[in-house]
């Protein structure tokens, strides 16, 4: 198994993290990692997702949601070819800190045959610095500096 993980502490309840985070229709106007997401937040559902990782062009998959519990954990399972190939499970918590503010957390566990060729191939690094982008501007947009 390969993972990658960052989180941030936000001065904003896990209400309005939550809020940020799954407002999809959102995402294309601050988001600059996750440049499109769509689909209904259910367990069970289908998203299109649609992340900037590497090149011009966004990578497109299209997870199957796992868990929504809100305000607390988004967490979805997305698969290239069949399973064991290359299985992806992220996850979004968000935690309360004591002084009335979140700790958001993403962490991305990834399996298969191809996980240690790509994470070889340095797949990781361009994913922690979307993890670590989308991070800041979300804190941003919560804490209220950025509309």
């Amino acid at each position: 198994m390969k993972s990658v993980h960052d989180e941030i502490v936000i001065n904003a309840p896990p209400e309005r993290v939550w809020q940020i985070l799954t407002d999809f229709a959102a995402f294309p106007r601050w988001n600059p990692f996750i440049r499109e997401a769509r689909g209904r937040l259910r367990p069970g559902a289908r998203l299109l997702v649609r992340l900037k990782i590497v090149g011009p062009r966004p990578s497109s998959f299209r997870p199957t949601v796992r868990v929504v519990d809100p305000p607390h954990e988004l967490r979805w399972l997305a698969r290239t070819g069949r399973p064991g190939v290359f299985d992806v499970e992220r996850s979004f918590r968000i935690v309360a800190e004591g002084d009335g503010g979140s700790r958001l957390i993403q962490h991305e566990s990834c399996t298969g045959v191809l996980a240690p060729l790509l994470f070889a191939a340095g797949i990781g690094r361009p994913i922690l610095r979307g993890y670590r982008a989308m991070n800041a501007v979300l804190k941003a947009r919560a804490e209220g500096s950025v509309p």
